[in-house]
């Protein structure tokens, strides 16, 4: 059994999942080894496997403490007080704004979607986003019958995600208006679009 953390520890693990989000980020699990982040920390090696056994518990500690820095602040938009209708609104805005605020959030979730190694997809299901999921599962279901729930979810984080994945390119692209970076712009554009689709209005 391990020593407790003391404070000199919890201070050099939070700085190693700091250098390590950042490289994760930009690099992928593949292009980033343990020797890269203990340079990044400013640590040895062996300073680096004190605190985490393996790559692979590294990057699974990096992605949740990436993903749980504002958790709770969704799991609160969320929360029964409220029409379901409200409650989608509180929660994209809540995600849009993590998600512009948060780059490298952004950038890890869509690094291990490309990689789509299938161990590291479950665990992070079961230990990251599980939690979040099936809140959002309930949501959908109390927004009506003729959504799939499951569809529906995941049609959420689509159109928030593809919204910043297209950034560069979409900047270029007609029709294109600074107002579309703003994030209460974008949430309120997916949350029209879950409850209304493209129907004219009469």
């Amino acid at each position: 059994m391990g020593r407790p953390l003391q404070a000199p520890d919890l201070d050099t693990r939070e700085l190693i999942l700091k250098r390590a989000i950042s490289l994760f980020a930009r690099a992928g699990f593949a292009g980033v080894s343990m020797r890269d982040i203990a340079a990044a920390a400013g640590i040895t090696p062996a300073a680096l496997y004190h605190h985490f056994a393996n790559k692979q518990a590294l990057h699974l500690e990096a992605m949740r403490h990436a993903y749980e820095q504002r958790a709770d602040a969704r799991l609160a938009a969320l929360a029964p007080e409220g029409s379901p209708e409200e409650r989608l609104e509180r929660f994209v805005a809540r995600i849009v704004e993590d998600l512009h605020t948060n780059s490298d959030l952004r950038l890890l979730m869509q690094r291990e979607y490309l990689d789509g190694d299938e161990q590291r997809l479950r665990l992070l299901v079961e230990q990251v986003f599980r939690k979040q999921f099936d809140a959002l599962m309930a949501l959908a279901e109390s927004l009506g019958p003729q959504y799939d729930p499951h569809l529906l979810v995941i049609s959420i984080f689509g159109l928030v995600m593809y919204h910043f994945e297209t950034t560069a390119i979409r900047r270029l692209l007609p029709g294109y208006r600074a107002e579309h970076d703003n994030p209460t712009v974008i949430a309120q554009h997916v949350v029209h679009l879950i409850l209304h689709g493209v129907a004219r209005t009469q």
